[in-house]
């Protein structure tokens, strides 16, 4: 059994945030991270014992995580609960399918525009206006650090692709100007000339944001993808890790995924994306946008 990490046992994740021990596998934890709450995959999850990402916390007072019960789950009778099966992910012949049953104006429909396609464009707008054509550029050698955070704070607050948590701990990160105006920089680089070495400082930007001292982590893939996304949606994908990771299966796609943004990850999207660009031209699809928001809304249909 892992040293601390026993069942009870209150953990740090670099990416998840706070959880709470419920079995020990071996070499596998089960642990309950309450920033999953509200996701697909729900707030239990298997991590390697040994994995990088997962610490034992200094404090293990943890009030708000008491009353979630150590153990496999159990049935109201208290009987172990039976798995559920698997939900079949479909495949992306599927999901046009429903895309189309569901969206009678396809990419144009009047609902999706409103709901998932206007906020994306309204950010694209906000990053042109604030730092296009070299205005970004011009802030960050003026010294207008104060305008850069006010404006990055601006643009992740235009859409709701990153989760409550994501955008509580982004918030209290760009209130630094130094910082954001260090995100702004390697946006900007990675923009400009994307490449493995650039991706990572973009990474390192981001970790630089001071977090919050309790709650969700700031490093996670929206928060790292969403810029160059709102920035250039003809060329940059974003990445919602539930719903890219359906997506790559129902493709049978290769995501090389990791919890922690890697490039070969975000490559692998890229390619990936550029796949069902192609494949949705016929329901009007333009750019990435177009992708992310047919990936987002059929999560559910096929």
């Amino acid at each position: 059994m892992a040293v601390g990490y026993a069942p009870g046992a209150i953990v740090e994740h670099s990416v998840w945030g706070r959880g709470k021990v419920l079995e020990n596998r071996a070499a596998l934890v089960v642990v309950y991270f309450p920033s999953l709450g509200t996701t697909e995959a729900g707030p239990r999850r298997k991590v390697q014992s040994s994995a990088s990402q997962l610490t034992l916390a200094e404090v293990q007072e943890a009030p708000d995580l008491e009353k979630i019960r150590v153990g496999p789950p159990t049935t109201r009778t208290g009987k172990p609960a039976t798995p559920r099966p698997k939900k079949a992910v479909g495949t992306l012949e599927d999901a046009i399918a429903g895309f189309r049953k569901a969206y009678g104006g396809l990419l144009a429909d009047p609902v999706l525009l409103k709901d998932e396609l206007a906020p994306k464009r309204a950010g694209h707008a906000k990053f042109a206006e604030l730092f296009g054509e070299g205005r970004g550029r011009t802030l960050l050698e003026s010294g207008d650090l104060e305008a850069v955070s006010k404006g990055l704070h601006d643009i992740y607050h235009a859409t709701t692709i990153p989760s409550q948590f994501e955008m509580m701990a982004v918030t209290e990160g760009l209130k630094d100007p130094a910082a954001a105006g260090r995100l702004l920089e390697a946006t900007l680089n990675f923009i400009d000339a994307p490449s493995a070495e650039l991706f990572q400082k973009l990474v390192d930007a981001v970790v630089s944001l001071p977090a919050p001292a309790k709650g969700s982590r700031v490093l996670t893939w929206p928060n790292v993808t969403l810029l160059p996304f709102l920035a250039a949606p003809d060329r940059f994908m974003v990445l919602k890790p539930e719903n890219s990771r359906l997506m790559a299966a129902r493709m049978g796609f290769d995501l090389f995924y990791t919890p922690s943004p890697s490039w070969q990850c975000y490559e692998a999207l890229q390619r990936m994306g550029a796949a069902l660009l192609k494949e949705l031209a016929p329901l009007g699809a333009k750019n990435y946008f177009d992708v992310q928001a047919f990936m987002w809304v059929t999560r559910e249909l096929a």
